[in-house]
């Protein structure tokens, strides 16, 4: 899949590539999603800031059809595909420094899970795995940095609420 994306990508061609995915993930009934991305998609859940973004998607296509197939990964996925900071099938986002932390986090993820890279579930079991096994994230999101105004660093924002909020509403059932 990611053989044939150019090097230097605009956000056109990002959106391009992010609505090619959208048609074969509903087509084929099934996404490869690298396993913190699950959490992105609670993080994410009901917030407008990025209400067209695959993971959007994701949960659009998991709520029409919760045996809608997730293969849960450790490394670039289906979402990666489509991202302008995905370069050479490595992200090089946060100045090259998001690829160790990702796979860390992908990592532990799937230990908590106690699932493989690779393994494949209906999205409404995975999603209900997530719920029930990872019950906060700023342990798995966090980088445990401290930054200059003593506040902790992180590469999103798992201390914000949104986690929880979406666990309270239970999308995917």
């Amino acid at each position: 899949m990611f053989e044939d994306v150019p090097t230097r990508r605009d956000d056109k061609l990002c959106f391009e590539l992010k609505e090619k995915m959208c048609e074969m993930m509903r087509l084929t009934g099934r996404v490869t999603m690298r396993a913190h991305h699950t959490l992105c998609c609670f993080c994410g859940y009901g917030r407008t800031k990025y209400p067209d973004s695959l993971l959007a998607k994701i949960i659009e296509e998991m709520q029409r059809n919760p045996d809608f197939e997730i293969r849960t990964v450790a490394g670039l996925d289906d979402l990666c595909y489509s991202c302008p900071v995905c370069i050479n099938n490595r992200c090089v986002g946060a100045d090259g420094k998001m690829f160790p932390a990702d796979m860390k986090k992908d990592i532990d993820v799937l230990h908590r899970l106690r699932l493989i890279s690779g393994a494949v579930l209906p999205a409404g079991e995975l999603f209900g795995m997530v719920a029930e096994k990872i019950p906060h994230v700023v342990d798995i999101c966090g980088d445990n940095q401290v930054a200059e105004d003593g506040t902790l660093f992180t590469t999103c924002s798992p201390t914000d609420g949104h986690y929880e909020e979406a666990l309270a509403q239970r999308f995917w059932e």
